[in-house]
């Protein structure tokens, strides 16, 4: 109940959390790319943290690693912060900033969205992730931060999302 998709409708409704439903014996994945898979990262990068009725290991974790105290307080930060629901324009990145981004921080180049991954951009859309490249492939584009800033001080403390099979080339 109350969960959309990462990147789609729905990003100021609550509560914002990404994970699998289970119930009497069947099982509902929430915030999914197309054709099944986790969207993890994306939903991060949407404002959105992990659910502690289905990824309590993952909820608890975050927690921990974003030194905010509860769920609600989180999921407070996150609103303010959520491209939809924020007053601020998007941060534009520079060439500088893109060596420091932690891996599972989502970019926006030109008009695709790119996942930080070991020192890579990996292209993403609703079919999954693209070969990854270089960091110079993104300088042609004007660049903006999609992952709110709070996500990437947990990403930086140490936080590891799960990732989508297509991420795994």
């Amino acid at each position: 109940p109350g969960h959309v998709d990462a990147l789609g409708s729905g990003h100021a409704r609550q509560p914002p959390a990404v994970g699998v439903i289970a119930h009497g014996g069947h099982q509902r994945r929430v915030r999914t790319l197309p054709g099944g898979g986790d969207g993890h990262v994306q939903a991060l990068a949407a404002g959105h943290r992990p659910c502690f009725a289905c990824r309590r290991d993952d909820a608890s974790r975050f927690l921990a690693a974003s030194g905010i105290a509860n769920a609600n307080s989180a999921d407070i930060a996150l609103h303010g912060e959520r491209w939809l629901s924020s007053q601020q324009a998007p941060q534009r990145l520079s060439p500088i900033d893109l060596p420091g981004l932690p891996d599972g921080t989502m970019v926006r180049a030109g008009e695709r969205f790119h996942a930080i991954r070991g020192r890579k951009a990996l292209a993403w859309d609703f079919g999954g992730y693209q070969e990854p490249v270089g960091f110079g492939e993104l300088l042609r584009h004007p660049m903006v931060l999609v992952t709110p800033r709070s996500v990437i001080a947990t990403l930086r403390a140490g936080y590891k999302p799960a990732w989508h099979e297509t991420a795994m080339t």
